[in-house]
């Protein structure tokens, strides 16, 4: 069950709340968790949980993989752990990546703070580097899907939701942050499919017309069937495959 069944919460819970659900939803993970905000703190940058691991928190579902945006430099960050904590890491420079295991066998992702620009209807995007938390969260699908949780050790279990996904949450809707969302990334309209029969949500109304414009307008024309294919698993890989489709 979701943490605020039985509220009428219009906003995210006080911080103590918020790091009582991430302990009990994140278990051994969550000690990974603070012990990398605490090196963040010592190194000058910020973290923050993020993404499917924020919403599943406050869906009240299992979390499966853990995501850290780090606002400064993840791989520098994941190695510090490994070297004060043990472990292993695994890093991608060029992306920003790290992936940090601990000597449990639990794991967690870490990426730099990005920003993104798409040059042209369906491509992939230019990454740059170096964003701030509000630009890596805009760069997102859905608005349930850029909400932030704190774990600096000033500001544990602050929730930054800049974009009003709570809200999204509770009502149970998907919405995009934009109105050229499908133009760059058509692919998006897959994951609304997914997402929607995995979470029993609707979308938006101005989401489904901005999805119908960007139809119309021959986004979709432009994905190859590489990036279909792979959305298509994707979606096959799921519980809820009927209702998706």
């Amino acid at each position: 069950t979701s943490w605020w069944r039985g509220r009428r919460r219009r906003s995210p819970a006080p911080p103590k709340q918020v790091v009582a659900l991430c302990r009990e939803g994140l278990g051994d993970r969550w000690e990974m968790v603070e012990a990398l905000g605490a090196l963040g703190g010592e190194a000058g940058v910020h973290v923050h949980l993020v993404g499917g691991t924020v919403r599943d928190l406050l869906l009240g579902l299992q979390v499966r993989d853990v995501g850290l945006v780090v606002e400064g430099e993840a791989p520098a960050l994941a190695r510090a752990a490994a070297r004060r904590l043990g472990g292993t890491v695994r890093v991608h420079e060029a992306f920003g990546t790290a992936s940090w295991t601990a000597p449990s066998g639990a794991c967690v992702d870490l990426a730099s703070a990005r920003s993104e620009h798409y040059e042209a209807p369906a491509a992939l995007p230019r990454v740059a580097l170096h964003a701030g938390l509000r630009q890596d969260l805009f760069r997102r699908d859905f608005t349930v899907n850029a909400i932030a949780i704190s774990v600096d050790p000033d500001e544990r279990g602050r929730v930054h939701d800049p974009f009003g996904g709570y809200a999204d949450l509770r009502a149970g809707v998907l919405r995009v942050l934009h109105g050229l969302s499908f133009h760059d990334d058509p692919t998006r309209a897959f994951r609304a499919a997914r997402f929607a029969a995995r979470f029993d949500f609707t979308l938006a109304d101005e989401t489904r017309g901005l999805l119908d414009a960007a139809r119309k307008a021959g986004a979709f024309d432009r994905l190859s069937r590489e990036r279909i294919g792979a959305e298509l698993e994707r979606i096959l890989g799921q519980d809820a495959v009927v209702q998706a489709f």
